[in-house]
C-alpha cells in the first residue's frame, strides 16, 4: 500500500466546472438512500460527490476519528492521528482519463486546507497513483501487512 499526505502545493483545477458536493448524512433527499452506505454515516464520515455542471462525475468518501484504520487490502490497522483519510473514491468509467480524478482530489484539499489529509492506494494501481501525485500529495510510507517503510 503507498500512503500518502497533502502538501502545501497549489495546483491549478483542469476541468473549470467541476464542483464537489459534501454529503454528511443518510437522510439527503437529492440522492437515493439505497447508494449510500448509512452505516459509514453513523461514524461520521462524509460522502463526497463530484459534479461538472450537473453531470455526476466521481463519488468518494472521507474519514476523521480516533479508532485505527483497517487497509482491507492488507487486512492490517493503521493510527492516523490528525489526519482526515479519502477512501473508496470511484469516477464513473465514462469519464475515466479526463483529469477528473486528481481535479477532485484538488477540490476536497482547497475545501479541507485547514486540514491534513490522508489517501492510499495499493502498488499496482498506476492510474490512482498518477492521480494522487498530480493532485499534490506526497508519498510519506510504504505499508505492507508485515513492515512499515518512511519514505
Amino acid at each position: 500500500i503507498l500512503f500518502f499526505v497533502t502538501s502545501n502545493k497549489n495546483i491549478k483545477i483542469k476541468n473549470k466546472n467541476a464542483r464537489i458536493e459534501i454529503i454528511k448524512s443518510v437522510n439527503n433527499q437529492n440522492y437515493q438512500t439505497g447508494y449510500l452506505k448509512s452505516k459509514r454515516f453513523k461514524k461520521k464520515n462524509l460522502f463526497i460527490i463530484l459534479k461538472d455542471k450537473k453531470k455526476l462525475i466521481g463519488t468518494g468518501w472521507l474519514y476523521f476519528g480516533k479508532d485505527k484504520w483497517l487497509i482491507s487490502e492488507i487486512n492490517k490497522k493503521i493510527q492516523i492521528n490528525n489526519y482526515y483519510l479519502l477512501y473508496d473514491f470511484m469516477i464513473i468509467k465514462k469519464f475515466r482519463n479526463m483529469g477528473y480524478y486528481s481535479d477532485f482530489l484538488k477540490l476536497i484539499k482547497k475545501n479541507f486546507s485547514r486540514n491534513n489529509l490522508c489517501i492510499y492506494t495499493t502498488l499496482n494501481n498506476f492510474k490512482s497513483y498518477r492521480g494522487i501525485r498530480s493532485s499534490g500529495f506526497i508519498l510519506q510510507k510504504i505499508i505492507s501487512k508485515f513492515f512499515t517503510l518512511k519514505v
